[in-house]
Protein backbone atom coordinates (compact mmCIF):
# COMPACT_ATOMS: atom_id res chain seq x y z
CA UNK A 1 0.00 0.00 0.00
CA UNK A 2 1.42 3.76 -1.07
CA UNK A 3 1.44 6.04 2.45
CA UNK A 4 0.56 9.94 1.92
CA UNK A 5 3.96 10.65 1.14
CA UNK A 6 4.56 8.83 -1.76
CA UNK A 7 1.31 9.55 -2.72
CA UNK A 8 2.01 13.37 -2.39
CA UNK A 9 5.64 12.93 -3.94
CA UNK A 10 3.78 11.18 -7.26
CA UNK A 11 1.12 13.66 -7.84
CA UNK A 12 3.53 17.17 -7.60
CA UNK A 13 6.04 14.78 -9.67
CA UNK A 14 3.35 14.60 -12.16
CA UNK A 15 3.08 18.88 -12.61
CA UNK A 16 7.29 18.69 -13.56
CA UNK A 17 6.11 16.13 -16.40
CA UNK A 18 2.49 16.54 -17.40
CA UNK A 19 1.91 19.57 -19.99
CA UNK A 20 -1.79 18.74 -19.83
CA UNK A 21 -3.95 19.76 -16.37
CA UNK A 22 -6.00 17.13 -17.06
CA UNK A 23 -2.71 14.37 -16.76
CA UNK A 24 -1.49 16.56 -13.84
CA UNK A 25 -4.46 16.09 -11.24
CA UNK A 26 -7.09 13.96 -12.52
CA UNK A 27 -5.02 10.83 -11.06
CA UNK A 28 -3.91 11.89 -8.00
CA UNK A 29 -6.10 14.41 -6.64
CA UNK A 30 -9.34 13.40 -4.51
CA UNK A 31 -12.83 14.39 -6.55
CA UNK A 32 -13.47 16.57 -3.77
CA UNK A 33 -10.33 18.23 -3.14
CA UNK A 34 -9.65 21.78 -1.52
CA UNK A 35 -7.19 23.87 -2.70
CA UNK A 36 -6.14 27.26 -0.50
CA UNK A 37 -3.85 29.81 -2.18
CA UNK A 38 -0.94 31.08 0.23
CA UNK A 39 -2.91 34.03 2.78
CA UNK A 40 -0.40 36.41 1.55
CA UNK A 41 -1.27 35.80 -2.26
CA UNK A 42 -2.85 38.71 -3.99
CA UNK A 43 -7.03 37.78 -3.90
CA UNK A 44 -6.34 34.62 -1.83
CA UNK A 45 -8.86 32.55 -2.10
CA UNK A 46 -10.05 28.76 -1.63
CA UNK A 47 -11.15 26.16 -4.18
CA UNK A 48 -12.86 23.33 -3.54
CA UNK A 49 -13.68 20.03 -5.91
CA UNK A 50 -11.59 19.05 -8.88
CA UNK A 51 -12.95 21.16 -11.15
CA UNK A 52 -12.50 23.62 -9.47
CA UNK A 53 -9.04 23.80 -8.38
CA UNK A 54 -8.17 22.71 -12.35
CA UNK A 55 -9.90 26.07 -13.29
CA UNK A 56 -7.57 27.93 -10.86
CA UNK A 57 -4.68 26.17 -12.00
CA UNK A 58 -5.49 27.14 -15.87
CA UNK A 59 -5.99 30.87 -14.56
CA UNK A 60 -2.80 30.52 -13.28
CA UNK A 61 -0.89 29.15 -16.83
CA UNK A 62 -2.94 31.89 -18.52
CA UNK A 63 -0.53 34.20 -16.95
CA UNK A 64 2.57 32.22 -16.76
CA UNK A 65 4.31 29.81 -18.55
CA UNK A 66 5.29 26.68 -16.26
CA UNK A 67 9.11 25.85 -17.63
CA UNK A 68 9.82 22.99 -14.80
CA UNK A 69 8.50 21.70 -11.26
CA UNK A 70 10.79 20.00 -8.80
CA UNK A 71 9.95 18.08 -6.11
CA UNK A 72 12.62 19.01 -3.31
CA UNK A 73 11.41 17.45 -0.57
CA UNK A 74 8.63 15.22 0.71
CA UNK A 75 8.07 15.07 4.76
CA UNK A 76 5.42 12.81 6.92
CA UNK A 77 3.79 14.96 9.81
CA UNK A 78 1.50 12.45 10.85
CA UNK A 79 -2.38 13.19 9.00
CA UNK A 80 -0.23 15.60 7.08
CA UNK A 81 2.31 15.71 4.26
CA UNK A 82 4.81 18.47 3.84
CA UNK A 83 6.09 18.87 0.07
CA UNK A 84 8.49 21.55 -1.23
CA UNK A 85 8.53 22.10 -4.69
CA UNK A 86 11.14 24.47 -6.90
CA UNK A 87 8.94 25.75 -9.54
CA UNK A 88 10.30 27.61 -12.68
CA UNK A 89 7.51 29.79 -14.36
CA UNK A 90 8.00 32.71 -16.93
CA UNK A 91 5.57 35.69 -16.42
CA UNK A 92 4.05 36.95 -19.77
CA UNK A 93 6.31 38.43 -22.28
CA UNK A 94 8.98 37.48 -19.95
CA UNK A 95 12.29 36.14 -21.69
CA UNK A 96 13.81 34.48 -18.01
CA UNK A 97 12.41 32.28 -15.92
CA UNK A 98 11.28 33.02 -12.00
CA UNK A 99 12.72 30.03 -9.72
CA UNK A 100 10.88 29.58 -6.27
CA UNK A 101 10.84 27.33 -3.61
CA UNK A 102 6.74 26.92 -2.90
CA UNK A 103 5.73 24.49 0.50
CA UNK A 104 2.60 23.19 0.09
CA UNK A 105 0.64 21.19 3.67
CA UNK A 106 -1.54 17.99 2.05
CA UNK A 107 -3.93 15.49 3.18
CA UNK A 108 -4.56 12.50 1.97
CA UNK A 109 -7.72 10.52 1.91
CA UNK A 110 -8.50 6.90 -0.60
CA UNK A 111 -4.70 7.29 -1.84
CA UNK A 112 -5.50 10.88 -3.24
CA UNK A 113 -4.54 14.06 -1.97
CA UNK A 114 -8.17 15.80 -0.55
CA UNK A 115 -6.66 19.13 0.66
CA UNK A 116 -3.60 21.00 0.20
CA UNK A 117 -2.25 24.50 1.19
CA UNK A 118 0.29 26.38 -0.72
CA UNK A 119 2.81 28.58 1.30
CA UNK A 120 5.18 30.92 -0.24
CA UNK A 121 7.48 30.60 2.68
CA UNK A 122 8.07 26.90 2.94
CA UNK A 123 8.86 27.05 6.30
CA UNK A 124 5.27 28.25 7.12
CA UNK A 125 4.21 24.63 5.91
CA UNK A 126 6.31 23.15 8.53
CA UNK A 127 4.90 25.47 10.74
CA UNK A 128 1.53 24.59 10.03
CA UNK A 129 2.21 20.45 10.16
CA UNK A 130 3.73 21.67 13.57
CA UNK A 131 6.92 19.99 12.46
CA UNK A 132 10.69 21.14 11.94
CA UNK A 133 11.69 22.40 8.59
CA UNK A 134 14.73 19.87 7.27
CA UNK A 135 18.26 21.23 6.88
CA UNK A 136 18.69 21.40 3.42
Amino acid sequence: MTGPAEVVRSVFAAWGREGDLDAAFDPGFHPQVEYREDPDWPGAATYRGLERVKGCFTDYAEVMQFDDSTVETVVDAGDEVVAVLRASVRPAAASEPVVHRWGYLCRVRDGRVAFFQAYRDPSNAFAAAGIDEPAS
